[in-house]
């Protein structure tokens, strides 16, 4: 018999055979690790980026709060100012609207503090110090 083309003979069967018992132990040996591998990758790949959403949510809520806090501690900070500032004022209106009892002289220097002394009153009776309050 005359080989041809389309003839069928023994030495392709048997490369055939061994070309699928190579395809059978490359897809036992080989595929399969390597899609499970490739399994457990893409398993971890969405557990990190599921965590790293997680932060992210997270870091937004706590810069929210970081910058509200912020703002509360200025308003406070502003309003403790404005305070300061308006009782300032008042207690300057205060001490240029109420006359002194005494007049300061930079000429007499001991004198001064004896004439301050003797015509301060006392701010818990109205006496001048040093009147006993008894009398």
């Amino acid at each position: 018999m005359t080989a041809t083309f389309m003839t069928l003979n023994a030495t392709l069967v048997v490369e055939l055979v061994v070309f699928v018992i190579v395809l059978a132990v490359l897809a036992r040996f080989v595929v399969r690790p390597l899609q499970k591998a490739m399994r457990q990758r893409q398993i971890e790949i969405d557990q990190a980026a599921e965590k790293a959403r997680r932060v992210e949510e997270l870091l937004a809520r706590a810069e929210a709060d970081y910058e509200a806090t912020v703002a509360r501690a200025r308003r406070e900070a502003q309003q403790i100012i404005e305070t300061g500032r308006r009782v300032g004022s008042q207690m300057e209106h205060e001490r240029r609207d109420t006359p002194r009892p005494w007049k300061v002289s930079s000429g007499a220097h001991g004198r001064t503090a004896m004439a301050l002394k003797s015509r301060a009153l006392h701010p818990s009776n109205g006496r001048p110090f040093g009147a006993d309050s008894d009398r």
